[in-house]
């Protein structure tokens, strides 16, 4: 077994504890990480201790009564949160979330049976070792996850488990054993019951796992009753030149080959969300998907709002699944003009996006796909190291310069600067300040022409 080596601020507050006459561990992850010699996010302790003790304890460190009726106390060392919680048994759920009864007792063994994963129920003492009853380290190096007793108990008491069990499955290589597994579907559609707010992390810590899509695939029943939107992929055909997977297994592909980023994978696993309900097939048998970004991104605003997806998260999926079919003719016109209605930051993911949704795509078409890509990312760089006008404040001329020769501020005025960044962009005109005023001389002689092409 590899060492575990207690943090310092850890071992005082054992040995303080321990000092008034109380036992202490460290617990759960912290303990599960560390075999694996992964560096814990955080470390948690247990004690026998009574949370009103544990907070006369460390006065002195102004500690937070993070939960008192459920035991937790959070202890403030070193510049980190420490949560120490008192050792304790649950019992009726009946939210399927908290515990209707919190006892708190004297034995860890109880503390750690009422636990979700076996290998999440594992303690560690820097004198006494690994304190492991329900053999969490066997099961860490055999792959494999259990629950800690009956699991249908487990799941019934927080559904909640069963999307982290996936995310553990996952993130840590394991494999369910069979009556885990078992209950994992049958508790499936309990997750209805859960906080949307509880559920998101467990899902984007799902997605964002090493090559999730198989465990997707094999558990995909149990992501259908979070995502029901995506049932239809499930099977349905994409017979044309470029796909040679059903919409499911193509999705799961894409999810696999973007880089392990929450708005990425979000956006890959929802990108073609609308294409069964945008499905045409002509008269020579070829599928079409007219419509499914447009369509696509409006479902996926109502799916991330549902699953409380903050502003910034749900506009940067929404907007990618927008653009995710986007094919940019490789020219500076055409990619200035993609540069002005998006923004950079989404710019970058989306060709991220469209490398891995042509991965997924049949290998014959891969190869040209990635040029196309390639090509429009490359002009973007060069748009940018060379200072092109791509944006209305990149003009040579301001609102003052078009006022002083009688353009009217207001709606003329920004159609002006709108008018004269196209013909920037559409390198029809130079972005110098003489050029930009001659032509909106022009524009104010001729104020039939200037009103015909602003219905254009």
């Amino acid at each position: 077994m590899p060492p575990i080596l207690l943090p310092a601020a850890v071992r005082q507050i054992i040995a303080r504890l321990e000092s008034s006459g109380h036992s202490a561990y460290a617990v759960g992850g912290c303990v599960r990480d560390s075999l694996l010699s992964r560096t814990p996010k955080d470390w948690d302790l247990c004690t026998d201790a009574l949370p009103q003790q544990v907070l006369s304890l460390f006065a002195d460190c102004r500690p937070i009564p993070t939960g008192l009726a459920h035991g937790t106390v959070t202890v403030p060392l070193g510049g980190a949160l420490y949560e120490i919680t008192t050792f304790r048994t649950e019992s009726g759920y009946t939210d399927s979330r908290h515990p209707d009864r919190v006892t708190f007792v004297r034995s860890l063994g109880q503390d750690l049976a009422r636990r979700d994963f076996t290998v999440n129920a594992m303690a560690y003492h820097p004198r006494e070792g690994l304190c492991d009853p329900f053999h969490g380290w066997d099961d860490l190096q055999n792959g494999v996850l259990r629950c800690v007793g009956d699991p249908d108990t487990r799941f019934g008491e927080d559904a909640l488990r069963i999307l982290r069990g996936l995310r553990f499955a996952a993130l840590y290589h394991l494999t369910p054993e069979p009556c885990t597994e078992s209950a994992l579907h049958r508790h499936r559609q309990a997750l209805l019951q859960v906080a949307p707010e509880r559920l998101l992390p467990e899902l984007t810590g799902l997605l964002c796992s090493p090559l999730p899509g198989a465990l997707l695939e094999t558990y995909a029943d149990i992501l259908f009753v979070l995502l029901p939107e995506l049932a239809d992929q499930l099977g349905f055909p994409q017979h044309n030149p470029h796909h040679y997977l059903d919409v499911w297994h193509h999705t799961l592909a894409v999810v696999d080959a973007v880089p392990p980023l929450v708005p990425l994978r979000l956006a890959a696993l929802l990108h073609d969300v609308a294409k069964p309900s945008c499905a045409s097939v002509d008269a020579a048998g070829i599928s079409h998907f007219y419509g499914h970004p447009a369509k696509g991104a409006r479902m996926a605003d109502a799916i991330c709002r549902r699953l409380r997806c903050d502003g910034a998260l749900r506009h940067r999926v929404v907007r990618l699944i927008e653009l995710h079919d986007e094919r940019t003719t490789p020219t500076l016109p055409a990619v200035r003009r993609l540069m002005r209605r998006t923004e950079l930051p989404v710019l970058r993911q989306l060709f991220l996006l469209q490398r891995a949704d042509a991965a997924g795509q049949a290998p014959a078409t891969r190869p040209a796909k990635f040029a196309r890509i390639a090509q429009v990312e490359a002009l973007v760089s060069r748009v940018l190291d060379e200072g092109l006008c791509f944006t209305t404040r990149q003009l040579c001329v301001n609102g003052d310069d078009l006022a002083a020769i009688g353009v009217a501020r207001g709606p003329q005025m920004g159609l002006f600067l709108e008018r004269l960044l196209d013909e920037v962009v559409d390198e029809r005109l130079e972005n110098n300040r003489q050029a930009l005023l001659s032509q909106a001389v022009r524009w104010l002689a001729s104020p039939g022409e200037n009103s015909q092409k602003s219905h254009k």
